[in-house]
């Protein structure tokens, strides 16, 4: 029995891409994308990405890769050591704020990082789900689908946008889509497919919901 709470526990404390991307709210590709550059600590299961609960704690700065705050020294000194605190706090956080400027205690944390057009649009499309500006978060879909067929990103938002409209129909079509791309797409992980075909088929089984619930009316 304690081996098997144990398991339990381990497992989890295991997050999927999609369940990771899911609270940072990111694209499932953009951990994949950190995962295989060692941004974020992970590991394989069989052909599956994982990530521990603590290393994304980690990863957001809740854990041990915050840095100590500096000894009282000289003020030249000081300064020189102050400066190298914010160097490292920038470089922690740049693969989570962007290209976003930060104000923390006063100070800017400007990211080591370059401009990634992608993550910005894929990203805009939440916030404008968020505002409740579908037209404007439709538009932005149809930019990603036009301007980068080759990510998942452009069908993933568009299904959000047509879940968020009402437009249970289109929302499946497109989280299946999502589906096909990422089984026939190299470098995805497999539990990236379930997630997309699960929520197709969750849609699917409300929209019969409500149709069985029309009929009877």
């Amino acid at each position: 029995m304690e081996n098997g709470s144990k398991v339990s526990n381990d497992n989890a404390n295991l997050l999927t891409p999609s369940e990771v991307a899911a609270r940072l709210k990111v694209s499932p590709r953009t951990v994949v994308v950190w995962l295989q550059d060692g941004k974020l600590a992970g590991m394989k299961v069989g052909k599956s990405w994982r990530v521990r609960l603590e290393d994304l704690e980690a990863f957001l700065g809740r854990g041990p890769r915050w840095p100590e705050p500096p000894a009282p020294q000289e003020p030249q000194s000081r300064a020189t050591d102050l400066q190298e605190q914010w160097t490292q706090l920038r470089r922690h956080y740049a693969p989570l704020i962007g290209p976003k400027r930060v104000i923390c205690q006063g100070y800017p944390i400007v990211p080591f990082t370059d401009d990634d057009p992608l993550d910005d649009l894929s990203n805009s499309v939440l916030d404008l789900i968020a505002e409740g500006n579908l037209d404007r978060a439709e538009e932005v879909c149809q930019q990603l689908l036009a301007e980068y067929p080759d990510q998942i990103d452009g069908l993933e938002r568009t299904a959000k946008v047509a879940e968020a409209r009402g437009d249970l129909p289109r929302a499946i079509e497109y989280h299946r889509l999502a589906a096909d791309f990422a089984a026939t797409t190299e470098g995805f992980d497999p539990e990236v497919e379930r997630d997309f075909r699960a929520r197709g088929d969750a849609l699917e089984a409300r929209l019969r919901g409500e149709k069985g619930q029309t009929t009877e009316s």
